[in-house]
């Protein structure tokens, strides 16, 4: 079952591993070859909760900020792939639930309980939507700018879902991402063929 008829593909990574200038560039690229194709941005920031907590100092990371961006992740793409042969996403839900696994205290009341359906949702509906994941690996090395500094932030990886009309984006054997080229590498989300 797709996002109703479209293809979804997902970005992923570390922060500041190139996943918007990734999204944007595959946006632009697949629209210069007449596809009709959206993309989304990352919820967390246009999140009214995560301007308090980070940019106003106002509160901490809880359970109703991290919902919130959790719903984000479900509800942004639902929308943005209506009309749309491809939607192009930054993260998804799962990023959303590990970096809340991280900053939420399992001890208090009904968090480990929410945290725990979460990861059930977002296992359940992410193998039906998602057609691809692309992870963007950061290289960055801090030590002294390290070998890969300068280097930009890579080509897209392969896709392991069949091809997209128009790109030279194509089905991979290779689902563990030895191919993939300059930190990017694709992964199937789920058993659904297309």
């Amino acid at each position: 079952m797709p996002i109703r008829d479209c293809r979804v593909i997902a970005v992923e990574g570390t922060q500041a591993a190139g996943k918007t200038t990734f999204v944007h560039a595959l946006t632009s690229h697949l629209r210069e070859r007449s596809i009709n194709v959206n993309c989304t941005g990352e919820p967390a920031r246009v999140s009214p909760f995560m301007e308090d907590i980070v940019l106003n100092g106002k509160g901490d990371f809880d359970l109703v900020a991290e919902l919130d961006l959790l719903a984000q992740h479900f509800t942004v793409p639902l929308r943005a792939a209506r009309h749309h042969q491809v939607l192009i996403t930054d993260k998804t839900p799962a990023n959303v639930l590990a970096l809340a696994g991280l900053v939420l205290d399992s001890t208090e009341p009904g968090v480990a309980a929410v945290l725990s359906a979460a990861e059930v949702l977002c296992r359940s509906w992410m193998s039906l939507a998602y057609d691809v994941v692309l992870y963007c690996e950061d290289r960055y090395d801090q030590k002294a700018g390290g070998p890969h500094a300068g280097e930009g932030a890579g080509s897209p990886g392969r896709s392991s879902r069949g091809d997209l009309p128009g790109t030279s984006l194509q089905h991979s054997e290779d689902p563990k991402g030895a191919h993939g080229s300059h930190g990017r590498r694709a992964c199937p989300v789920g058993g659904r063929a297309r």
